[in-house]
């Protein structure tokens, strides 16, 4: 019987990979490369890909395909390449793409080879793309992401710019505790506010317990752990989660510090998303916020001794770390604090514990819905037993399912384990390792 758990610097995440309910929509290129084109695209975001493109095989030739992204008026698009391959003679092959709709359209670029620029944004509401390929295809294509966003606008002196520099406030808007930007910009640097009555630790949408145990855990009710966080590195957008976060308090995170090795201490790197139920898909409900800083254990040595020759012990205990948000979050039915334990405060072996997380380790970006899992707690002596190469430190607590399997501790690092006490969830644990 294999035997496997989620070890953790508290307690363990333990989740499986679910089928995703709501993927990332491609559009159909049957009408876009046939002759009714061009396609006329109006979904919000989406994947846009050259005809057959699998990664694998050349794109057919003799095609000319034409895409028409279209906005409402008031929004732009934004065009992320996620790959790019064409045969290196525009004359043959070529991606020719346009600002505004033809025949009154202006043209921004011809591409082919292996150049595009990696991000695009659009000056109005429509984007043309028109894709040629000539007799003898050697390349396998293009995918390219895209999305309706508002466009940046330029502030006066007399006006708030929020970050994301789609917004001008007045100025009297700032720190009115009032979340105008939508990400927390005219509430940054307000001093401290009274927070002596906060709840914490009771969703208003409550989640659906299991009463047995459901192989691989479930998907969440959205809403329903509404501490989780994800973590994102805003360069990868949009397949940027790469690490769970819990929310304590209305401006602080706890998570795992080995989500910031490589040298991701840099807090400019990061957004924070909370109130979010699919990972990738954007989500009504979301709030972004900024880091303002990271503060990771004195004694976590993960960080700059990560080599394989390192005992697992030194490299793994003490994985945790503190963020501070640029601004307080505004609580919702979607987004509220957890509880903190009691000082000293231990579970007991066999204590049911639910973990949350999108079903990976970190940084695989995938579009998966918010998952849930029960998992019990597991003594310190047992997990030692079946686990003797990990050296478990007194730290760190097991909790899982004796049967395990190859999917049912695939969590995000950085997630939660919480427990229910007192009618309230209160946080048992971050994840370090499953």
């Amino acid at each position: 019987m294999l035997i496997k758990f989620c070890i953790v610097v508290i307690l363990a995440l333990c989740t499986a990979q679910l089928t995703a309910a709501k993927e990332i929509p491609a559009v159909n290129n049957s009408v876009a490369c046939g002759p009714s084109r061009p396609l006329v695209v109006t979904e919000e975001f989406g994947f846009l890909t050259s005809p057959r493109f699998d990664n694998f095989n050349y794109y057919p030739a003799n095609k000319n395909c034409s895409w028409t992204l279209k906005a409402p008026e008031g929004k732009v698009f934004l065009l992320k390449k996620m790959y790019f391959a064409l045969n290196l003679d525009c004359g043959t092959d070529v991606l020719h793409l346009y600002e505004g709709e033809p025949p009154n359209h202006k043209k921004i670029g011809n591409y082919c080879g292996y150049w595009v620029p990696m991000t695009f944004r659009s000056k109005t509401n429509i984007l043309h793309l028109n894709f040629i390929s000539g007799r003898t295809p050697r390349n396998v294509g293009f995918q390219f992401y895209f999305q309706q966003m508002l466009p940046i606008i330029r502030c006066t002196d007399e006006q708030i710019t929020c970050r994301h520099r789609t917004k001008c406030l007045p100025k009297e808007k700032l720190c009115d505790g009032i979340d105008h930007c939508g990400d927390g910009t005219d509430e940054e640097n307000c001093g401290v506010r009274n927070t002596t009555n906060e709840q914490c630790g009771i969703p208003k949408i409550p989640p659906v317990l299991d009463s047995y145990r459901i192989v691989g855990g479930r998907r969440a009710v959205p809403g329903s752990w509404p501490w989780q966080a994800s973590l994102r590195l805003v360069q990868n957008e949009p397949f940027s989660h790469w690490c769970g976060g819990v929310l304590f308090h209305k401006q602080w995170l706890l998570t795992a510090a080995h989500c910031f090795k490589n040298d991701n201490l840099n807090t400019k790197k990061w957004n924070v998303l909370l109130g979010k139920h699919f990972r990738l898909v954007p989500d009504d409900t979301e709030q972004v916020r900024y880091m303002e800083s990271i503060h990771i254990h004195p004694q976590y040595r993960g960080l700059n001794d990560s080599k394989p020759s390192t005992p697992w012990l030194i490299r793994k205990q003490h994985d945790i770390a503190l963020v501070k948000l640029n601004a307080p979050v505004t609580e919702t039915d979607y987004i509220s604090p957890v509880c903190l334990p009691p000082v000293n405060y231990t579970l007991s072996p066999g204590t049911m514990c639910y973990v949350t997380g999108w079903g990976e380790t970190y940084g695989t970006g995938s579009e998966l819905e918010l998952k849930q899992a029960a998992v019990p707690v597991v003594s310190l002596e047992k997990c030692r037993e079946w686990h003797r190469f990990f050296n478990v430190a007194p730290t760190m607590v097991c909790a899982g399912h004796a049967e395990g399997g190859h999917d049912s501790c695939q969590g995000d690092s950085g997630g939660p384990l919480v427990y229910f006490k007192d009618d309230k969830w209160h946080l048992a644990g971050i994840v370090s390792t499953g």
